[in-house]
């Protein structure tokens, strides 16, 4: 028992000043350091990297831990946001089947920037550092969209921009030309997915009223100065807001590669498409690689 009093007190002098928020609904709390020492516990990764398995020793505390110290039950995800504006989520059912740790030590170092969410289940992007403030969310999921419109058409009409700012070794278009296209009001919470799967949830003026998609050889990498680098989107496939909808056709090859990377429980068998001329139903939803893509504006269902 002595020995363990000593170990706890070692740790709370050697732990750097925490300035971890914890926002659950209204309330707000400051992570106490009192509040965690006894908790601390250690996590061993193993990444491989560069043909090597590297093996990563973390000493800190379980995220469910934390929301068991402050009572956080009623959530459907958590929301952290870095010091940098680094931002990540993780759903509820991510947390409790990856159970991640956020740590303060690396191999019996304290970590350069203060703390790190790590899993061995969870891929690097979620590994967010220097976490300012952890806060809990019941945003409804996104449900399939009610107007699709195809990303091709949209940028067809658009004149491709040179050095678009802060970008200037690039060529591309910026994101709010692009959706103020097809909807009235930009501002608003988007959700952005990448060909690989790689998400965002984002709020429009706070994340991407500066956003531009940068053209390359494989599509379109969203980047935008009010993100961290490191939540730049590759090979962008996918953007929502409410019931609209664009996709970047040349990412799929129909729509049922559509329903598997977005998660959708269904299509349709039969939609509405428009043209410049009007309106055709189709009985049945074509792959897209049929010519007659090209001409359809949007569709809905």
């Amino acid at each position: 028992m002595k020995k363990t009093l000593i170990i706890i007190s070692i740790l709370l002098l050697a732990l750097p000043i925490l300035a971890i928020t914890v926002i659950d609904k209204n309330t707000e709390h400051q992570l106490d350091i009192k509040d965690i020492a006894e908790a601390m516990e250690g996590l061993s990764t193993e990444i491989e990297k560069d043909g090597e398995l590297q093996i990563r020793n973390w000493r800190g505390i379980k995220l469910q831990k934390i929301l068991s110290i402050y009572d956080i039950k009623d959530f459907s995800s958590i929301r952290f946001t870095s010091a940098d504006n680094y931002l990540v989520r993780l759903s509820k059912e991510d947390i409790i089947s990856n159970d991640p740790l956020i740590a303060f030590y690396e191999d019996e170092k304290l970590l350069e920037g203060n703390n790190r969410l790590v899993s061995q289940q969870l891929s690097a992007m979620f590994w967010i550092q220097d976490i300012a403030i952890i806060s809990t969310e019941n945003a409804p999921s996104l449900s399939q969209p009610r107007v699709i419109y195809f990303a091709e058409n949209i940028l067809a009409d658009m004149e491709l921009i040179t050095a678009p700012k802060p970008f200037i070794k690039a060529k591309g278009f910026y994101l709010r030309d692009v959706v103020a296209k097809i909807m009235p009001i930009t501002d608003g919470e988007y959700q952005l997915i990448a060909k690989d799967g790689t998400s965002h949830y984002l709020d429009f003026a706070g994340f991407l009223q500066k956003a531009v998609l940068i053209k390359t050889d494989n599509g379109y990498n969203l980047q935008s100065p009010q993100m961290p680098g490191g939540m730049w989107i590759k090979n962008l496939a996918y953007i929502q807001k409410g019931e609209m909808a664009v996709i970047f056709r040349d990412k799929f090859q129909n729509f049922d590669e559509v329903k598997k990377l977005l998660n959708w429980q269904n299509i349709p068998q039969k939609l509405t498409v428009y043209t410049a001329d009007g309106k055709e139903i189709l009985p049945a939803i074509p792959d897209f690689n049929d010519e007659a893509w090209t001409k359809y504006l949007k569709m809905v269902w």
